[in-house]
């Protein structure tokens, strides 16, 4: 089926630093304001304004740099144990499994962001730490178990497995 296509007009210096920015992605300008269309539609759809999204993405990244992470409420007012805070994991991995999310990618930014895991072929590899590092660490695992992601140990790693 044919493409329709639309002319849209944007400023040209806007045009230029999104050409140079899709080709800095290995992609072209077509290719790269096809997938940011798509996943505006999709944020839209589920009831997000995506120019606030992107406000609070970039947020976001700043505060991860400050060491801030997504941490559970349920957390802080729990037992701060391995085996509770893996339960929490499990449950949020249930609940996320549930609503259609992406439990891969949501270990692996998390994981990667607090800087406890190691990308290493198709898995995922947490790094034992000690305090609230372990506790994150435990809870990805967690959050694995409850998103069905096979997951294994080697010693003191936990190897998540990523589903693509």
């Amino acid at each position: 089926m044919p493409r329709s296509r639309r002319t849209l007009g944007v400023d040209l210096h806007l045009a230029e630093e999104v050409k140079a920015i899709a080709h800095s992605r290995g992609m072209s300008l077509a290719n790269y304001l096809r997938k940011l269309f798509e996943e505006v539609i999709e944020a839209e759809r589920a009831g997000y304004f995506a120019p606030s999204l992107l406000a609070e993405k970039r947020a976001e990244t700043v505060l991860s740099k400050l060491g801030f992470t997504y941490l559970p409420l349920e957390l802080l007012d729990g037992p701060r144990t391995p085996e509770y805070t893996a339960e929490v994991g499990s449950r949020v991995g249930s609940a996320l499994k549930e609503l259609g999310l992406s439990c891969t990618e949501f270990i692996e930014r998390l994981a990667t962001d607090i800087n406890i895991a190691v990308v290493r072929g198709d898995s995922l590899v947490l790094v034992p730490g000690s305090g609230a590092r372990e506790l994150l660490r435990r809870f990805l695992a967690g959050l694995a178990e409850g998103c069905e992601i096979p997951t294994s140990t080697s010693g003191n790693l936990i190897v998540v497995r990523l589903l693509k």
